[in-house]
């Protein structure tokens, strides 16, 4: 990574230009090597026996992957909506079907929430269909920022050994640059970027709107608070994800060193004489070799001590799960998930997604937080995308409304909106938006479409009731029948 990191650099540094905060870069390597499970200095360490260092390898329960996750889950899922104007709205639809947008949103969410920043980028392909790309850190390079906001930026990968930079600058006029170049790097020892011609790919463009968009955990910035970047949903819990990879590495040594033992007199570890069925005689041990349980001791021909002992370990496994447990809602809690976010049961951990979350705990006003973060960012690769799709910049509303259902039982608040209209407290309009989670005025243009339609139904029963002569002249018609 550190390769990758200075090759940037050095091309982004001979296009003229200089990346923001590029230390910034060593907290990232730091969270991803935490989401991968293994840290080298904590879970690969050496320990002294009296006699000399021994290597040892500590057991990881791999929680930054799953806070991560989780976060992931609660953030998006198959219940978050995108709703747009109703001329628009299969437009939209078509366009994040044709990128698989919910399936690789969740994972680019994971990971942003992991490493503290990630990045979309929309454009066009070869066909002019509008295309979504993820870019997660370490592949977002800020170049200019504005009141905290990240205004120009360099996306930067390598392919088939070449370093694609696209660069993204926003102009004098409000509309942004945007240019896309090929790097590699000279073999005659100076190792300086080398620009490749471009094939089939626009190398600069212009757009009236903003074709990248920043994403972040909502999460105050404590390492660097003048820093673009933003961190880790574990940043600070390091030392509690620590804790718990500890208490789990000696409960698992536990059952290691707890084991039962026999200690033997050496003398007693001695063969015996045995007679084959072909005659021949062959010396057997007294113990099987393999039965580890079994440990010889050196003896004194003199010793009178005991010739077999055997040891069983008193396993503390109940102190031990208790403290995992503890240091799992400790570490819960420090990432915004509350304290009884996670149960360990079992061997295993279980994440406690059967309750409906209150409005008051701590996850509820995280996840607000977070969700108004990613929503802002969600609005503007709509309208990026709807641009792309209709060469103009789209005005009309975007409603993003994210699964509450794990916040507040939906049925619940159907019946109560049901009952508030009924007696009149409520309006249609807004019982649609309690319900259907419409904007106002998607609420009001739909009332006005049920309500047309009740109409047109009533005027067609009405020409389709019989009038007074019709009923007159079935009475005499009957009459008639009887005479």
């Amino acid at each position: 990574m550190e390769k990758y990191i200075h090759d940037v650099k050095t091309i982004v540094e001979s296009m003229g230009k200089k990346i923001v905060n590029i230390e910034w870069y060593d907290n990232i390597y730091t969270w991803l090597n935490w989401y991968k499970g293994k840290v080298d200095n904590f879970h690969n360490y050496k320990i002294y026996n009296g006699q000399e260092y021994v290597e040892k390898t500590r057991y990881s329960m791999q929680m930054p992957k799953l806070i991560s996750e989780d976060w992931a889950t609660l953030l998006y899922n198959d219940r978050t909506t995108i709703k747009v104007d109703e001329k628009q709205q299969e437009k939209i639809d078509e366009i994040l079907d044709n990128n698989d947008f919910k399936s690789r949103f969740s994972n680019f969410i994971e990971i942003m929430m992991a490493l503290g920043i990630g990045a979309i980028v929309e454009y066009k392909d070869k066909k002019q269909d509008p295309k979504i790309s993820f870019i997660v850190a370490p592949m977002v390079f800020p170049l200019r920022v504005e009141h905290g906001e990240i205004v120009d930026c360099v996306f930067a990968s390598v392919v088939n050994g070449k370093y694609y930079i696209n660069t993204h600058e926003k102009q004098l006029n409000g509309k942004y640059k945007i240019t896309n170049q090929y790097y590699t790097f000279s073999e005659d020892g100076l190792n300086k970027p080398v620009k490749n011609k471009l094939k089939g790919i626009i190398e600069s463009y212009i757009s009236d709107v903003k074709l990248f968009q920043i994403f972040k955990p909502c999460i105050t910035n404590n390492i660097d608070i003048f820093s673009p970047f933003g961190i880790s949903v574990y940043a600070n819990a390091i030392d509690r994800i620590k804790a718990c990879d500890l208490v789990y590495d000696s409960l698992r040594n536990e059952f290691v060193l707890g084991k039962k033992r026999i200690f033997l007199r050496e003398d007693l570890v001695s063969y015996k004489p045995l007679v084959r069925e072909d005659g021949k005689t062959i010396n057997v041990p007294t113990f099987d070799n393999n039965d580890v349980e079994f440990y010889s001791l050196p003896s004194d021909d003199n010793s009178q001590g005991e010739q077999i002992k055997e040891i069983n370990s008193v396993l503390r496994t109940q102190e031990h799960i208790n403290a995992l447990q503890s240091e799992l809602n400790m570490l819960s809690d420090a990432c915004g998930l509350g304290t009884d976010r996670y149960n360990f049961q079992n061997g295993n951990v279980y994440t406690n997604t059967t309750q409906v979350i209150s409005t008051q705990s701590k996850l509820y006003k995280t996840l607000l937080k977070h969700e108004k973060e990613i929503r802002g960012s969600m609005i503007q690769m709509i309208k990026a995308l709807l641009y792309l799709k209709n060469n103009r910049i789209y005005e009309g509303d975007i409603t993003i409304d994210f699964d509450d259902s794990i916040v507040e039982d939906t049925s619940v608040i159907q019946k109560r909106a049901l009952l508030e209209l009924q007696s009149g407290v409520i309006d249609n309009v807004e019982y649609f938006v309690q319900v259907y989670k419409y904007t106002k005025e998607q609420a009001e243009e739909f009332a006005k479409e049920i309500q047309k339609r009740q109409l047109e139904k009533k005027k067609a029963m009405s020409e389709e009731e019989p009038t007074p002569e019709d009923d007159e002249a079935q009475e005499k018609t009957e009459e008639d029948n009887e005479e």
